[in-house]
């Protein structure tokens, strides 16, 4: 009797803002992509957000940086890019990004990206993908509520949550009917553009502080007084100032816009309890 075993080589296709294709721990040879005449070359990546979604999924197993979920040869990579460094894109993009990613023969279609907007083409679009066998996936978004966010909560489109590293929901995850898988999203670490990885460091006049760098800063260095703005919830007057927050009650990303809004020019954000934490400033978005 003689036993044959196939391997099952799967096409995911991700629509992100392109992957910096000189990263070590990128396998080149099974990566493909679709130029963009809106925001340029797949293989070059001025936002960061696709490179890191696609060493989260495949970076390979090299004894050098990360690892992805599924790092081995079994896996062809199709990139569409429809997002530049500012990370918006339109719903019209996201369709015809659907399209090729289906013309390219995907099993597979990633978004980690989404709008607080449906749309009957979009829905469409994604029902026509699934009846022809492909499975889409989304990020079922970042602002902490249970808001439903789009591709996500589509009948066709599986939403994924985040989870932190207790089981529990991530504090940023979007949470509602329509999530149907989570995973942990929490302290992720993955690829990102040679040159462009943020470091925190946070020192007072008595003592230095570990610290991270929240998913969507920017690159800077600032010295000013604090200004203590509790949770974020009421007013905060930090004209010139750093605003320093405490974990919780709202979304990273309206702390700093409320810190914006009242002069500050750098966000703090401490923990409300033990250990260390990572997070983002808000999803990539369609609109």
């Amino acid at each position: 009797m003689r036993l044959t075993i196939y391997e099952l080589v799967i096409r995911v296709c991700v629509i992100d803002s392109g992957v910096e294709l000189s990263h070590p721990d990128l396998n080149t040879n099974n990566i493909t992509g679709t130029n963009d005449l809106g925001t340029g070359l797949w293989y070059q990546d001025s936002n960061g957000h696709g490179t890191h979604v696609l060493g989260t999924i495949a970076a390979t197993t090299n004894e050098f940086g990360v690892v992805g979920v599924m790092p081995s040869n079994n896996i062809n990579i199709h990139i569409v890019k429809v997002f530049d460094e500012s990370g918006w894109a339109y719903s019209s993009s996201l369709i015809a990004a659907l399209d090729v990613c289906v013309q390219n023969g995907a099993d597979v279609v990633n978004m980690s990206l989404g709008g607080s907007s449906k749309s009957r083409f979009e829905s469409r679009s994604f029902e026509n993908a699934y009846k022809n066998g492909v499975i889409s996936i989304a990020a079922s978004g970042n602002n902490g509520s249970t808001d439903y966010l789009y591709p996500a909560s589509y009948d066709s489109v599986i939403s994924v949550g985040a989870i932190d590293e207790y089981n529990n929901i991530a504090d940023f995850s979007q949470s509602n009917d329509q999530v149907e898988l989570v995973a942990p999203g929490v302290s992720v670490l993955s690829t990102v553009p040679p040159g462009s990885a943020l470091n925190a460091s946070l020192t007072t006049a008595i003592e230095k502080y570990q610290a991270n760098a929240l998913e969507g800063s920017v690159k800077d260095t600032v010295t000013a007084d604090l200004s203590v703005c509790g949770f974020g919830t009421s007013t905060c007057y930090a004209q010139g100032a750093v605003c320093l927050f405490e974990r919780g009650e709202i979304t990273f990303m309206e702390k700093a816009m409320l810190c914006e809004s009242s002069g500050g020019v750098a966000v703090i954000i401490y923990n409300n309890e033990s250990g260390q934490f990572r997070g983002t400033l808000g999803p990539v978005n369609t609109k």
